[in-house]
């Protein structure tokens, strides 16, 4: 009989909530998975591709699917580390050159950029109706839909408060809500994306220096950036 191969586990706190999750190595069936939906190039396979990896790496108290993008992207990162190497080597090349220039970014180094300021979550729709906000799960940009604006703001209410009465958007049918969203004024399609807009971020900034003697500012704000995915 083969020895069952063990795998250490690493803990990682969710960016949302703080909440501790643990996170085990990729194995070599789950970057199959990662390297097939790099092919198509398309990003909504890649992110399908990244939320299932993730939904056979981590254990805790964490439903992947219902988690926000950025807590994703931090998952994602720290489990790459992990797995692979929390060195992850690029390369830059100058809109108005073609020589390319190599760098490394540190995984370990990276951190998530937060708002500012805090855009308010409960939101005066009129007299006696408000409605308050999430920030939308990653399932929302896995969904395949005609109106993504609509289908956006419709993940990102999480109940609708009328008098006394308060309803969860999930007990609402998506037509009825769909409905609902596109009778909202335009001021409070501008709240709702402010409220939408304003998340972490991962953001790294790497220096490069040119052949010329200038300098690049390369900057990478996404998982897409960080491993060319």
């Amino acid at each position: 009989m083969l020895p069952k191969i063990e795998y250490p586990k690493t803990e990682v706190a969710l960016v949302s909530t703080g909440k501790k999750v643990y996170i085990r190595p990729m194995t070599i069936r789950d970057e199959k998975i990662l390297l097939l939906a790099g092919e198509t190039g398309d990003r909504r396979d890649i992110l399908n591709a990244v939320v299932q990896i993730l939904e056979a790496c981590v254990e805790g108290n964490a439903t992947i699917r219902e988690l926000p993008s950025y807590d994703v992207e931090w998952l994602f990162m720290k489990l790459r580390a992990q797995s692979v190497s929390n060195v992850v080597k690029m390369q830059f090349t100058p809109e108005d050159g073609d020589k390319s220039y190599p760098f490394q970014i540190d995984l370990d180094k990276v951190e998530m950029t937060k708002p500012k300021k805090s855009a308010k979550d409960t939101l005066d729709v009129q007299d006696g109706v408000t409605i308050k906000l999430r920030h939308a799960p990653i399932k929302a940009l896995l969904a395949e839909d005609e109106d993504p604006i609509i289908s956006s703001i419709m993940h990102s209410i999480e109940s609708i408060t009328s008098g006394d009465d308060v309803t969860k958007a999930s007990d609402i049918k998506d037509e009825e809500l769909r409905e609902w969203v596109n009778s909202l004024s335009a001021g409070n399609l501008e709240k709702i994306t402010e409220y939408v807009n304003e998340v972490p971020t991962l953001v790294h900034e790497e220096v490069i220096d040119l052949d010329d003697g200038t300098k690049e500012t390369v900057r990478l704000a996404s998982i897409f950036d960080f491993f060319s995915l």
